[in-house]
């Protein structure tokens, strides 16, 4: 069987609208309340999903879809209802899941992942995908992937395809936040321009021989483009230089950019630059009240969590406990919180959410990452317990009770059952 290689570089898709997001978080009402059983019910399929039990996340991804169909997370849902049945081996099913995702969620920050996994599944890539996805690297990791499979069965590789149209004008592609991709805002963008190709290779030999030369020419051609697609598609030379002059002009460049990725990819490269860690975590806080957006705002939170120093961790963290902060910035970032390398981050999870009495939303979505972090603590079901008992708000004493549900141990078993018994007031 012939595998075919069709390589096209890529253009990056529309990114989802500003404030989209915050349609997740409309207070206290039906609506909240719908997304957020919509969210638990996500949060188990995804426990599901990790455990290995993919017949069962499969059961709960198709449940969301079916009550949700138009929740802010049908998209992250779709993506990994196909994950799970490219798990299972069913791959009719799954490749039809891809199609459904390509025509329902044309804009989703997810596609990139979809296609990503598409051609992970099939060993192929068609036009319209390589059209689509976001930066080189994921092209040549599935062409390689296809070449292996080629050579494994004996067969020829079949030559390269003819040379692909002229790349369209440069849109804002999407900023979704990724698990297992380093760099979901940076790195270098396909291109379908060989002369942009062999621009950034030059750009790249200077950063190694004269970097301070090469952060010179990237700011004369800024002046005269501040959209200029060779700067902005290479700015993780910036974060690897050895230059004093890179992380001033990764900050430069995230301050004044009017093009959103660039804004996005800047603010993670200052995340992964050298330079002294605390520094760079004040330089990224005092971004916060300057994104004008949820998905810059959730940038900067994602690039604060890959500095990995306790001044990174502590910056969150007081983000999510201030009560003068948005709605929308406290709940991302106690989800980045959640999402962290910090040992025993669940306790100061659980410090967020005593500090949240006046949001129930910040409460729900700390009980949320306490379920997910801490099923390992024996503390954490004694904490999910005076939760599920006490909280002022049923959604939240709901979510602790499916979180001490999956957690099977004789423990959690006895306080689901001291719940059940426990006398009416």
């Amino acid at each position: 069987m012939f595998v075919t290689i069709i390589a096209a570089a890529a253009i990056a898709v529309t990114a989802v609208p500003a404030g989209a997001q915050n349609k997740a978080f409309p207070g206290m009402t039906l609506k909240f309340a719908e997304s957020d059983a919509a969210r638990d019910m996500f949060n188990t399929g995804l426990d599901s999903f990790e455990a290995g039990k993919y017949a069962q996340a499969e059961s709960q991804f198709r449940e969301v879809l079916r009550k949700w169909p138009k929740n802010p997370i049908a998209d992250r849902t779709a993506y990994y209802l196909i994950r799970t049945l490219g798990e299972q081996k069913k791959m009719a099913d799954a490749k039809a899941q891809i199609a459904a995702f390509q025509q329902t969620y044309r804009n989703s920050s997810w596609m990139k992942d979809v296609l990503e996994y598409q051609a992970e599944l099939t060993n192929q890539i068609n036009p319209s995908t390589a059209m689509d996805l976001a930066d080189m690297a994921s092209v040549k990791a599935a062409m390689d992937s296809a070449r292996a499979a080629l050579v494994e069965a004996g067969q020829a590789i079949p030559p390269a395809p003819p040379a692909p149209p002229a790349r369209p004008a440069r849109v804002a592609p999407m900023a979704g936040m990724r698990r297992g991709i380093a760099g979901p805002f940076g790195g270098r963008q396909a291109d379908e321009n060989p002369e942009l190709t062999l621009q950034r290779q030059a750009l790249r030999v200077l950063f190694e021989t004269n970097p301070d030369r090469a952060i010179e020419i990237c700011g004369e051609r800024l002046k005269s483009d501040p959209k200029d697609e060779l700067v902005l598609s290479s700015l993780d030379m910036f974060a690897s230089s050895k230059s004093d002059k890179a992380l001033p002009m990764l900050i430069s460049i995230a301050k004044t950019t009017t093009d959103p990725k660039g804004r996005r990819d800047a603010v993670y490269w200052i995340s992964r630059s050298r330079g002294d860690k605390d520094a760079i975590t004040d330089t990224l806080t005092s971004f916060v009240p300057t994104m004008t957006n949820d998905e810059d705002s959730n940038a900067v939170l994602y690039a604060l969590s890959q500095v990995n120093t306790p001044k990174g961790f502590d910056a969150l963290a007081g983000m999510a406990r201030d009560k003068n902060r948005p709605q929308n910035v406290r709940i991302m970032a106690t989800q980045r919180l959640g999402e962290s390398r910090l040992p025993n981050r669940w306790s100061l999870l659980n410090d967020i959410y005593k500090s949240a009495s006046d949001n129930t939303a910040v409460r729900r979505q700390a009980v949320m990452e306490i379920g997910r972090v801490g099923r390992t603590e024996p503390e954490v079901i004694g904490v999910l317990s005076g939760i599920a008992a006490n909280d002022p708000e049923i959604s939240v004493r709901t979510s602790a009770v499916t979180y001490i549900g999956q957690i099977k141990t004789p423990e959690a078993q006895k306080a689901l059952e001291d719940l059940i018994l426990k006398k009416k007031p």
